[in-house]
């Protein structure tokens, strides 16, 4: 398996065969696994990411109309006291 990736030559010399690794391919693995392990480069692109989530969430809050509920004569359903209107409010 190793032979097969490369990473592995071999040499028969008689009776005995002697590996030899071939450090070529596990610079660039290195080098790859040297770019993940920088954080600062992380925490910049978890920063954009955080920034464009935030940034969804407030278009979708300034662009979506309140829903209604239909069984309360088309009012707003909002959880809180502000939806009735002030004379159902004093009568209730």
């Amino acid at each position: 398996m190793l032979r097969d990736s490369g990473l592995v030559h071999d040499e028969l010399v008689g009776r005995e065969r002697y590996y030899v690794l071939d450090t070529g391919p596990l610079r660039e693995l290195r080098a790859w696994l040297g770019t993940l392990d920088e954080p600062a480069a992380w925490e910049h692109r978890l920063d954009a990411l955080a920034t464009e989530v935030h940034r969804t969430r407030r278009e979708r809050r300034s662009t979506t109309p309140p829903e209604t509920d239909s069984s309360s004569s088309g009012r707003t359903a909002i959880h809180d006291d502000s939806a009735i209107p002030e004379d159902e409010e004093n009568s209730a």
